[in-house]
């Protein structure tokens, strides 16, 4: 129950330890045990706004603006009111920048971004912008952004951590086609919200430091109020990709590396890159290379198609990443061969993968392919065939010699003890004494061999011609020598 002062008020207190609120009468925070300090009465709590709008209590507190819940007493429904602090009314960039972060939120109309109901400004100059109040549908499981999620759990697992940032990763994409680029992509803006149809349903929020590009060839926006100038350095530092960390021009690319950062936060529960300060940290993004998933968590199994996303995504030059968040959705969901089946285990945990089971469709397919080979082969060994050099065809009009024809016998050179008159051989003209005609036979024509055989028996046969044929040229050297010496001696 919630504890009033005299005047009717709700006393809030703080623990200074877990940064909890509380309303009630205790004194000590339940969970640590702290003292509970009382905070101020804020001034809006409790008060109308634009005669429709019934401020209930204070949500939280950021930089610059603090978000209310109300009652929207005409639609009857619970609406987040975000609201400009008083400290930054006489800030002109502070109120362009808040006004900015309205524009941007209004051009986007995607589920997966919060929607933007009303806009205008308090009495005494404090701008506001009426948002969704983003509440759960299951009491049990509180809607939460993904910090908290990292905080409490250490990591998400795979399954769930592509399931949540892919739609993030869409709603992105949705934004940079609007002409938006978000600039601060960090766990704290991505909220989960449970819904009836989904566990794990996502809303980016906060467009707070979001740059709007011309739409339309329109430059008087952004540019013309000087809120994005070149060497301006927006954002947080360990999400910041190397281009936004030297204040280059920006594009969706940008957001794609802080979605990597992300990536790697949520799988891991550790930052790519966290330095002693802010500078370091900024040069680490433009210089250092991120560690390995197995070096940080070796006792985490990641598939490593989804380590080389995440790698990728964290390029230090743009062109090398992927280049819009419709690509880096669609290689998340790829990531992992089977959606809904790959677990946060351990290497050694992993069980194979179950063989494929063969069908109807593969046995057709394979016999297409064996029969594709054989009619190949067939058409090459007839090509090869035409190409072969003919066979001879042996000569049916030559005449055979006879089987009983006498060899030919060479006569000894006749040997003269005188002085020799005339050294030529005597020729008669008798024919009786003449040796007989003897014709030469046509070669005998090869047999047909196998293919493979004639091939190989060539080179054989045209060695062998070759020995014989020197050994007739010995033989022929050998026998004028002969003539030789007996002439000498005859002489």
């Amino acid at each position: 129950m919630p504890y009033e002062d005299l005047t009717g008020t709700v006393v809030r207190k703080i623990c200074m330890a877990c940064s909890r609120e509380f309303s009630g009468m205790q004194g000590h925070c339940p969970h640590d045990g702290n003292l509970l300090v009382a905070l101020p009465q804020d001034p809006w709590e409790g008060r109308r706004l634009a005669d429709r709008y019934k401020i209930d209590r204070r949500l939280g507190t950021g930089g610059m603006g603090v978000v209310y819940l109300a009652w929207h007493e005409l639609m009857e429904r619970w609406v987040a009111i975000k609201m400009l602090k008083s400290s930054f009314i006489e800030d002109s960039a502070s109120v362009k920048r808040f006004q900015q972060e309205a524009k941007a939120a209004s051009r986007l109309k995607h589920p997966n971004v919060i929607t933007l109901y009303d806009f205008g400004v308090t009495q005494n100059g404090q701008p506001y912008m009426v948002m969704d109040y983003l509440v759960s549908y299951d009491l049990q499981n509180p809607a939460m952004s993904l910090a908290q999620m990292i905080k409490e759990s250490g990591s998400v697992p795979i399954e769930q951590c592509i399931h949540i940032l892919s739609q993030a990763c869409e709603a992105l994409d949705h934004a940079h086609r609007a002409g938006v680029i978000h600039r601060d992509v960090k766990p704290a803006n991505i909220m989960v919200v449970p819904t009836e149809d989904d566990p794990q349903f996502v809303k980016v929020v906060d467009f707070g430091v979001a740059k709007l590009l011309p739409i339309n060839n329109n430059t008087s926006s952004a540019e013309a109020q000087g809120l994005t100038q070149v060497g301006e350095v927006c954002g947080s530092p360990v999400y910041m990709s190397p281009e936004q960390c030297e204040g280059q021009a920006l594009d969706s690319r940008a957001d794609i590396y802080s979605m990597g950062v992300v990536l790697y936060e949520t799988i891991t529960g550790k930052l790519p890159f966290l330095g002693r300060n802010m500078v370091d940290t900024m040069q680490m993004h433009k210089h250092d290379a991120p560690l390995p998933f197995k070096t940080v968590r070796p006792d985490l199994f990641v598939p490593e198609k989804l380590e080389q996303v995440v790698m990728r995504a964290l390029a230090k030059k743009a062109h090398l990443r992927q280049q819009s968040m419709t690509e880096l959705a669609q290689d998340l969901r790829f990531s992992i061969p089977r959606p809904g089946q790959t677990p946060n285990l351990k290497a050694h945990e992993m069980l194979p993968l179950p063989e494929p089971e063969a069908t109807a469709g593969s046995n057709w397919v394979w016999s297409a392919v064996g029969g594709g080979i054989a009619a190949i082969s067939l058409v090459g060994f007839a090509i090869w065939n035409l190409s072969r050099p003919p066979v001879p065809v042996p000569n049916t009009n030559a005449v055979a010699p006879h089987p009983m024809t006498a060899p030919i016998v060479t006569a000894p050179p006749t040997v003269v003890t005188g002085t020799p008159t005339n050294t030529t051989p005597a020729v008669t003209s008798d024919p009786a004494q003449l040796p007989p005609k003897i014709t030469s036979s046509p070669p005998v024509p090869p047999r047909p061999e196998n293919p493979v055989t004639v091939i190989r028996s060539r080179p054989i046969a045209e060695a062998v011609a070759k020995r014989r044929a020197s050994r007739v040229k010995r033989g022929d050297v050998f026998k004028d020598l002969a003539r030789s010496k007996s002439n000498y001696q005859g002489n």
